[in-house]
């Protein structure tokens, strides 16, 4: 649990959030009680979901967006391409949900001791966006069997 100052370090982180984000002219959802925003972002050929939030505890910013299908056609060839795909980030992972084949991009950056601001956010935003837009088609037709295992790996070797 947040003591008295973590805590009113994740209001002010929280606060630098929203105004980067109304700096950026975007429309979103605030969520105070749980200092979570949440948005979407258009790509290529899909519109994105993101959750944004403050984690007073581990003094971590954080950012979550699920692709927009579960991968339960193929979970074995798809959880083979996340591993690999997540070998070749430099910032950022997916996670995958053998269970039920939810597929989450994330990515986290620490305020302790130090101050985040536009750039910070900024950064997040597109690394996220530009990850989940550049995996998500081919994901889906591994998951559908319209491309190998084989052909996601040679291609991301």
């Amino acid at each position: 649990m947040a003591d008295k100052k973590q805590l009113k370090e994740a209001v002010a982180t929280y606060k630098a959030l929203c105004d980067a984000l109304d700096r950026r002219k975007w429309k979103y959802t605030k969520e105070e009680e749980k200092l979570m925003v949440r948005f979407n972002v258009s790509g290529d050929d899909l519109n994105m979901s993101f959750v944004m939030f403050v984690d007073a505890d581990r003094a971590l910013v954080r950012l979550m967006s699920w692709l927009p299908f579960n991968a339960t056609n193929n979970p074995d060839a798809v959880s083979r391409a996340v591993l690999q795909a997540n070998y070749k980030m430099i910032a950022g992972s997916f996670d995958f949900n053998y269970k039920d084949g939810a597929i989450a991009f994330r990515l986290s950056a620490s305020y302790k001791g130090a101050v985040l601001g536009d750039g910070a956010f900024n950064y997040m935003i597109n690394v996220a966006a530009n990850t989940v837009d550049d995996y998500n088609d081919e994901l889906l037709m591994l998951d559908k069997g319209q491309i190998t295992i084989e052909q996601f790996m040679k291609k991301h070797a």
